[in-house]
């Protein structure tokens, strides 16, 4: 990396050899220090570049890798087209990615001083997975985003200080609701009043939104997928499956990673649609019916 008085982009390298951009801005006071910023979903944003600045006039050296460049270079998604950063986020190896934030850290580290890293949303996440990593981190600060699995807190040298939403009253209302409705669709599980219980569930969390117009539309949809619930050979199964799924979103919404929380429902949506698919006709049986016509 080359030295510049002026923000600019430059080209790192990781450990595995990988090059990937990274915006660099310098301090505009007296330096104190070095600073990353981690991505969100959407890529190296003018909106991130704006908040460097804001750091930069504190005497901070910024750092902003584009650690989306293993999938599709100087990628930059528009905050309304956020499945296809989400889609890209889900692409990305996590290991890959702490050698890319890896070589952020390097970039903006002087004279031995240690480097602090913040993220938001999937950044927050990230800013976990490094601090697990990189026992000489200087600091993390994460807003919302995944916790490092239990085992590798203790891995952890370095302070941080993590941002979650405990007084989100919106969203905290209806968790005694959401926590209910998910012990009573366990209890279901293999009998016939699983499926009121599997409606209940969405319908609390939908009603977490408090939109009445959602709520009408999603009474609706739910309503005609009852109407064509599959039977099944194995109900225990069947039910057991949609239940972890219902579990894996209401953990994903308690810790406050709503991209896990949206891949899970999109997944369990989709595979609860197929389910009512019926199976195409064989040419067959156009012959089968043709011939008993004739009998």
């Amino acid at each position: 990396m080359t030295s510049s008085d002026t923000a600019s982009m430059h080209r790192l390298t990781a450990k595995d050899g990988h090059e990937l951009d990274c915006w660099i801005q310098p301090p505009t006071a007296p330096r104190r220090g070095g600073l990353v910023i981690l991505q969100e979903i959407f890529g190296v944003t003018d909106q991130l570049k704006g908040v460097a600045e804001k750091y930069a006039a504190q005497g901070l050296e910024v750092a902003i890798p584009a650690l989306f460049d293993r999938k599709e270079r100087s990628a930059v998604v528009p905050f309304d087209q956020a499945p296809r950063g989400r889609d890209m986020m889900l692409a990305s190896d996590l290991e890959e990615t702490v050698m890319d934030m890896d070589a952020a850290v390097q970039a903006v580290t002087r004279d031995g001083q240690k480097t602090v890293v913040i993220g938001f949303c999937w950044g927050g996440g990230t800013v976990n997975a490094l601090a697990v990593a990189d026992p000489e981190l200087g600091a993390g600060v994460a807003y919302y985003g995944r916790q490092p699995d239990a085992g590798d807190v203790a891995f952890i040298e370095a302070p941080l200080m993590l941002h979650y939403a405990g007084l989100d009253e919106r969203i905290n209302a209806g968790i005694d609701a959401f926590r209910a409705a998910l012990e009573e669709n366990f209890e279901a599980i293999g009998t016939g009043d699983f499926a009121r219980t599997d409606s209940a569930f969405h319908r609390v969390l939908v009603s977490v939104i408090g939109n009445p117009v959602i709520l009408g539309l999603h009474d609706m949809f739910v309503s005609a997928m009852l109407a064509q619930r599959p039977p099944t050979d194995d109900p225990a199964k069947h039910d057991t499956v949609a239940y972890e799924e219902h579990r894996a979103i209401y953990q994903a919404i308690i810790d406050g990673d709503m991209i896990t929380a949206t891949d899970v429902m999109d997944r369990h949506l989709a595979r609860s649609y197929r389910a009512r698919l019926k199976s195409p006709r064989k040419v067959s049986d156009y012959f089968q019916k043709e011939a008993d016509k004739t009998d």
